[in-house]
Order: C-alpha cells, then sequence, then structure tokens
C-alpha cells in the first residue's frame, strides 16, 4: 500500500531488524513467524520481528541519507476485544520516541483498525540533511504484562552514490524505473492520488510492463482484492533472455475471523531465480481472462525488492513519469545510469549569458509590477463604490478562543493513525458500481471526541450571528414613490345637510 512519503522517496534500502548494524541497548527477543498470519497487511520483512516489554529499553542506527521510515508490528493479542466493533484503544499499547542527532521527528501511533496489525509505520523524516546521521528509538511501556513493542525493519534513502552492494532495495510502483506499456489503456492507477495512496492495476490480457534493475534477484509485491470475491487469474514475467516464468494473482483471502474476503497488502506474488550481477531488463504480462460471470483477481504492482549488486547505483530518481503509450518504452530513469550527463559539464558553462539573463528578468519583473500598480490605482478611482463601507465590518476572530486545527500534515503517510478513512477505488478497476476500498473502515462514531468540536461550532455559530447583525445594520430603508403621472387634487363644494325641524 504506497503511501505519500514512498511516492516521494521511491528507491531505499531496506535494513532488517536482524541487521548488526542496528545496536540494541536493554532486553530484546527475536521473534520468527508469529507474526506472518496476523492481520491483512502482510507478513513482516522476512518474517522476522525483534521486540521488548522493558521501560526505557532502545535502539541506534547510523546511516548516511536524506529519509529514513520505521516500521513495526501491533501487539494487539492481550487487549480486550468488542467482536461487534474491530478497533483497538490505541492508548492501551506501547508508546516510543523516535529522534535523528538528539532532534525529534515526525511519529505516529498504531493504526486503530484490529486488522492492521504488521507494517505500522512508527516514525518517518526526510529532507534531512546529506551527511551521517544517528538514528534513536526508546520505547516507553506502561505495563509490561500486557505491552510489547514489536520492531520490522527500517528503510531510508541514501545518497546519491552510495555503496548498496547485496542491500535489499526497496522500489516503488510509482518510481520512473518502471515503464507500463498503455497502448492498450489497459492499466489503471488505483488510489486517491491527493492522499498518495496509489497502485498501478490492470484486469487487461496482454497489459505489460518493463522494469529496469541492477542486482542479482527481484521479488514483486501486490494487492489482493476482496471486497468481492475474485477469481485466481494468471501473469508472466522473464528476465532479459530467459525463459518465461508463469506465476499467480491468487483468490480473494478470507479475513482472520474466517467469515468474509477483505483486501490483503504487501502480498508476495513471486521471487526471481538468482540472476548474474549487473543490469537486467524483466518484463511482466498480464494474461487472466475472465470467465463467464465471475470476477478475476487483477494484476496489482506495489513495489519490488531488488538484492542490489553495484558498489555505485543512483538512486535519485530521475525523468518523469513511468507510463508509455507506445510498446514498452516510454519516458523513465534506470535506476543504474547514473546522474544526467548535464552534471558532468557544469565546468563549461558559460556565465555572461546567465547574468544577463537573471538582470534583464529582474527589470522585467519591476516593469511588470508597476503597470500593475498602476491598473489597480486607476481601477479605485474610476469605481470607488468598491470600497468597503466605513460601517460594515465583519466580527473578527477571537484570539482567546481555541479553534480546531487540521493538524499536522506529513508528506502519502499512512491513514490518520488514530481515525482511519475508507479510501474509496473507484472504477475502472471495479466491475461494478460500489467502490473498492483500499484501506480499514472508518472508525465508530463514539469514538470521536466531542468537546472540542462543541466549543468549535458555537464560536461560529456567534461570529456568523455578529456578522449577519453587521450586515443588518448597514443597510438604510428609504421608501421610493413609483414614477407614474400624478394629477393635482381637485377640490369639489359640497352644500351641507339640512335636518327638517
Amino acid at each position: 500500500m504506497s503511501i505519500p512519503s514512498e511516492i516521494d522517496y521511491p528507491r531505499r534500502v531496506v535494513i532488517d531488524n536482524t541487521d548488526t548494524r542496528i545496536k540494541y541497548v536493554g532486553d530484546w527477543n527475536l521473534d520468527v513467524g508469529s507474526f506472518d498470519n496476523l492481520g491483512i497487511l502482510g507478513a513482516p520483512y522476512n518474517h522476522t520481528l525483534h521486540g521488548t516489554n522493558q521501560h526505557g529499553a532502545s535502539l541506534l542506527f547510523d546511516f548516511e541519507g536524506e529519509f529514513i521510515q520505521i516500521r513495526g508490528a501491533k501487539d494487539n493479542r492481550k487487549m480486550p476485544h468488542d467482536p461487534k466493533l474491530p478497533y483497538d484503544n490505541v492508548t492501551l499499547l506501547p508508546k516510543w520516541t523516535c529522534e535523528i542527532d538528539g532532534g525529534a521527528i515526525t511519529q505516529y501511533n498504531y493504526y486503530n483498525y484490529s486488522y492492521y496489525i504488521t507494517n505500522n509505520v512508527l516514525c518517518e523524516q526526510g529532507l534531512l540533511s546529506r551527511q551521517r546521521h544517528t538514528l534513536n528509538l526508546t520505547v516507553i511501556i506502561d505495563n509490561p504484562n500486557t505491552q510489547m513493542f514489536w520492531l520490522d525493519k527500517i528503510e531510508y534513502k541514501p545518497l546519491d552514490r552510495a555503496n548498496v552492494e547485496q542491500e535489499v532495495l526497496k522500489i516503488d510502483s510509482s518510481d520512473p524505473s518502471i515503464r507500463y506499456d498503455n497502448s492498450s489503456r489497459g492499466w489503471y492507477r488505483d488510489g486517491i492520488n491527493g492522499d498518495g495512496i496509489m497502485l498501478n492495476s490492470t484486469g487487461t490480457a496482454g497489459s505489460s510492463l518493463s522494469f529496469s534493475f541492477t542486482g542479482t534477484g527481484v521479488s514483486l509485491y501486490g494487492f489482493n482484492e476482496g471486497n468481492i470475491f475474485r477469481r485466481k487469474s494468471t501473469a508472466r514475467y522473464y528476465v532479459d533472455d530467459s525463459s518465461v516464468t508463469t506465476f499467480e494473482t491468487p483468490d480473494s483471502k478470507m479475513d482472520p475471523d474466517g467469515i468474509n474476503t477483505t483486501d490483503y497488502d504487501n502480498q508476495l506474488l513471486f521471487t526471481s531465480p538468482t540472476l548474474q550481477p549487473g543490469q537486467h531488463e524483466m518484463v511482466i504480462t498480464f494474461t487472466g481472462v475472465r470467465q463467464s460471470d465471475e470476477f478475476i483477481q487483477w494484476l496489482t504492482i506495489d513495489y519490488f525488492y531488488v538484492t542490489g549488486s553495484s558498489r555505485s547505483i543512483q538512486l535519485n530518481s530521475t525523468g518523469t513519469g513511468g507510463t508509455s503509450s507506445g510498446g514498452g518504452g516510454g519516458s523513465g530513469s534506470n535506476p543504474g545510469a547514473g546522474s544526467s550527463g548535464s552534471e558532468s559539464n557544469n565546468s563549461g558553462t558559460p556565465i555572461g549569458p546567465i547574468v544577463g539573463g537573471v538582470v534583464g528578468g529582474v527589470v522585467g519583473l519591476a516593469i511588470i509590477i508597476g503597470l500593475i500598480w498602476l491598473f489597480v490605482k486607476r481601477s479605485t478611482k474610476k469605481y470607488p463604490e468598491q470600497v468597503t463601507s466605513r460601517r460594515y465590518s465583519s466580527t473578527p476572530f477571537d484570539s482567546q478562543t481555541t479553534y480546531a486545527s487540521p493538524g499536522f500534515i506529513v508528506p502519502p503517510q499512512p491513514p490518520s493513525p488514530q481515525s482511519h478513512t475508507v479510501t474509496p477505488v473507484f472504477p475502472p478497476y471495479s466491475p461494478t458500481s460500489q467502490p473498492l476500498m483500499m484501506s480499514g473502515p472508518t472508525s465508530p462514531p463514539s469514538s470521536v471526541p466531542t468537546g472540542s468540536t462543541t466549543t468549535h461550532s458555537t464560536n461560529l455559530n456567534q461570529n456568523w450571528m455578529d456578522l449577519k447583525d453587521a450586515q443588518r445594520n448597514a443597510v438604510s430603508n428609504i421608501r421610493h414613490q413609483d414614477g407614474g403621472i400624478r394629477y393635482p387634487q381637485q377640490v369639489v363644494n359640497i352644500p351641507p345637510s339640512y335636518t327638517p325641524r
């Protein structure tokens, strides 16, 4: 399930929790395999986790890079559950702090949806200075009998030309090294672009993609749709001039309670055989065909894991887009191609034209600003009725009142950790009129706090009433006569009435 930061940093090095470069402080335990089938977000990386229930236990990790993300697993096995409400009270779970070089970084709570157990984003931070950094994660335990903290993996974007030999690289489906042949218009981007939750999917037989990588092996992870049941279908791949290998996109899977089918993320579709070190080209083609009225499982590309073989590889994405309307070409960069050629010729760049262009641009901008100022000034004199009346003034915000704010927004992080919303994916992926859900359901209404909302609504209503009063006070009522012809009033003398004696 791609999230915003994965689109911003689509190529990363993946560090397993068993890697000796992670320095554990305190009492930590290794778990192998017990979380593989828990939840619907896929097995932990390499099927391992490191856990602790010791308050103050910590870990240190040194790296050279500009982005880092830490993922872990939520252990809700000792928490009370309401079968009617599949949500966890995350306040009863462990907490943690994350720091880079002594400064706090962006931190998230666990997903509150009960089935979101593995692959929880714990912390992340981008736009780091291009130098060596130290990550320090400290665990906070309130009740060691019911709380257990689990670390899964660390992902970071290394500096350009970093040595990634024998490292595992994660390549997101949005990376330009993946070129989608969309001549048949069979590929679709599923998700909401504004939220950054993006997957590339196809249900059209013959739709293909090509993926350029440098390494000795590759694995593909995708998405298994289960909101409606889908029969398994097939696809195939080949690397360079090797023979074709067929793999399946499996049937929809039952939820952990075994009641209904549901969506599953981070699903392994295939792992290639070991390859010779060097650059390779992989081509994947969807071959599924729908039979009768049954729906088939689409081929969905989430990300690749590549075992690196180059001592120096360019991890900085270049080029734009990964979709081609032609046969398998299209724009996109090769992850092993390095920087563009223009970077090596900076010494020959002419300085004079650049300085002249900058000076000319500044002068032109000043002229444009002056013309705009004259136009606005003349318009104001010509149309004085556009000036707001002095009698009208809207009620300003009360500086003593606390208003609701949208909070801190981090660039297609996961859904909000405290209250995850349903992200619909509309047709053409779903053949029905109902949207395909890509994330956990919304929290029950009872979990929404009401205190701050009431205060906010009251103040907004008061401001609205003050505004309407100001509008009414600014209006003077004057009754006008119609413009018709008016005749002078005629006086008629009438004799008095007499009464008989």
